[in-house]
């Protein structure tokens, strides 16, 4: 989805002004580009032309993951406004200083990295279906095991900036990548 990103055809585009790092397999760095770009490979190995790549991506989300895993309200877009209308807003102190509610303000998120607006129940079904090995609450298989274990094992020998080992998760974590949905 576009929302105030760059569009998919100008975030492929610009793969290629990224720089090379080192040799492959020899050093991880996350490029938020480069994930968009892979949940956008799907939709282009099927034909589908850049200008209806987000509205595949979209539809594919809904149909493959949202709705089955029972994500009702879950649905690809930056701004809640018009959508729905219990949303959370921040509060800062006004020049007088009483605490007043902000307006919205967008973050400028994009899909197929973000863009995701859930609610609770959302995520709680989300979590249920990590907690389940890929089956919904209402018994829908949503994603194979092993697909889902591949998202859980470690893929990169990194160490954090701070040399702390990277420790691999021994319960699913919302938000985290999917693979092979």
């Amino acid at each position: 989805m576009h929302q105030g990103g760059p569009t998919a055809a100008q975030l492929l585009q610009s793969i290629v002004n990224l720089p090379v790092i080192n040799q492959p397999g020899k050093e991880f760095f996350y490029n938020n580009t480069v994930m968009a770009a892979g949940g956008y490979l799907p939709a282009l190995a099927l034909g589908v032309g850049e200008d209806q790549l987000a509205a595949a991506y979209a539809k594919q989300m809904y149909s493959r993951l949202y709705r089955p895993a029972g994500m009702a309200g879950a649905r690809l877009a930056d701004d809640p406004r018009g959508l729905v209308t219990n949303y959370a807003r921040g509060n800062a102190r006004d020049l007088t200083g009483t605490f007043t509610t902000l307006p919205y303000a967008s973050v400028g998120s994009y899909a197929p990295i973000g863009g995701a607006l859930t609610t609770l129940d959302d995520i709680t079904a989300y979590v249920r279906l990590q907690l389940r090995a890929g089956v919904s609450v209402s018994g829908r298989r949503v994603v194979s095991a092993g697909n889902l274990a591949e998202c859980w094992k470690p893929h990169i020998s990194s160490r954090c900036l701070w040399t702390t080992p990277i420790s691999t998760p021994t319960r699913p974590v919302p938000g985290t990548a999917w693979a092979g949905i």
